[in-house]
């Protein structure tokens, strides 16, 4: 249904809403942290910092004879800086790929948030920051996560160039920062009470969400041509339940629970595993490995699952750094 065609006022406002997301950084109004208070953003300077649409381009008087950017360009990218340095993001979730996207923001300078659920199902646990809700700390190219106990320890621990991270199921944590960007990576495939009004930017990683209705924005995480696409208006492709290809094997390569119960894992992310050893036990009943390769992904040992879920998956490729580092498909989406 188009706009003016029926539908109801309030939708058509959202989705005017979520189209004004793609120019939010041309005329931003920077909140200053001078004598801050997390959860209470004081612009002490009402103006703000403002980024006019014309400063954006690069004139040739900027740039001297020999080629070296002028102080206009170095002026630009003082501003972005600035820009970046100002901006807090609460992430919901702290999976692979919500790691991915906490690395890249955080390595723009950007400050962020973690929140989790008390006990984490991440799969791709080398390289998910969500193991620091069991282990209190973890490290991933280079970024860590801290779990802290109460929200007043985030600006300490921001203040140290590290993330915080919290359990927080509830989704506390966003009234009490009140970040200017909220990112649902949870990857649940559906909505689990994330809002409009949560931040001045919503944006969602996957299926589950409407673009101008329940976020300002989707981003697209199905592997292919659209991967890491940004959707303004509707929704992402729909979960197959099919995971993409590698060297030829899909279903083959994912370690599913036989039974609903508590999982015993035998082998590691890392370990080479031959097709049809047993890997897990879930209530006592073996989960083997379809194919040859090097584990990408474990559940960690202990967890609660039901039956049928996702527990673990096998590389193929065989290839052991990759268990170790942030994949593709979490880079194109961070």
């Amino acid at each position: 249904m188009e706009e003016g065609s029926g539908g109801p006022p309030a939708q058509a406002e959202k989705k005017e809403k979520a189209r004004s997301i793609q120019s939010y950084f041309l005329d931003f109004d920077t909140p200053s942290f001078a004598g801050h208070s997390f959860g209470h953003f004081q612009r002490t300077d009402p103006g703000g910092l403002r980024v006019p649409h014309e400063i954006l381009g690069v004139s040739e008087s900027s740039v001297s004879p020999e080629g070296n950017p002028g102080g206009r360009f170095r002026e630009i990218r003082r501003m972005w800086v600035t820009i970046l340095n100002n901006i807090l993001v609460l992430i919901k979730g702290a999976g692979d790929l919500a790691t991915g996207v906490a690395v890249s923001l955080h390595k723009c300078g950007m400050k962020v948030i973690m929140i989790e659920i008390a006990q984490p199902r991440a799969i791709r646990g080398t390289v998910a920051l969500a193991e620091a809700i069991y282990e209190g700390q973890m490290e991933v190219e280079e970024v860590r996560a801290i779990r802290a106990a109460r929200f007043q320890d985030a600006e300490e621990i921001i203040g140290k160039g590290h993330i915080p991270i919290f359990v927080d199921e509830k989704g506390e944590a966003i009234a009490h920062f009140r970040p200017e960007v909220v990112v649902d990576a949870t990857m649940a495939k559906r909505n689990l009470g994330t809002h409009l009004e949560d931040a001045r930017i919503v944006i969602a990683l996957g299926p589950g969400f409407t673009a101008g209705e329940d976020v300002h924005a989707v981003v697209e995480t199905m592997r292919g041509h659209y991967l890491g696409r940004v959707i303004f208006d509707g929704r992402a492709m729909e979960n197959t339940g099919i995971p993409a290809d590698i060297q030829g094997y899909g279903l083959e390569r994912v370690l599913r629970a036989p039974t609903r119960g508590k999982v015993r894992t035998l082998r590691n992310i890392g370990d080479f595993v031959q097709k049809g050893e047993i890997v897990a036990y879930v209530d006592g009943q073996p989960v083997r490995a379809g194919i040859s390769g090097v584990i990408r992904g474990m559940i960690k040992s202990g967890i609660e699952v039901e039956e049928d879920l996702k527990i673990g998956d096998v590389d193929p490729r065989g290839v052991r750094e990759y268990c170790y580092t942030i994949s593709d498909k979490s880079r194109a989406i961070g």
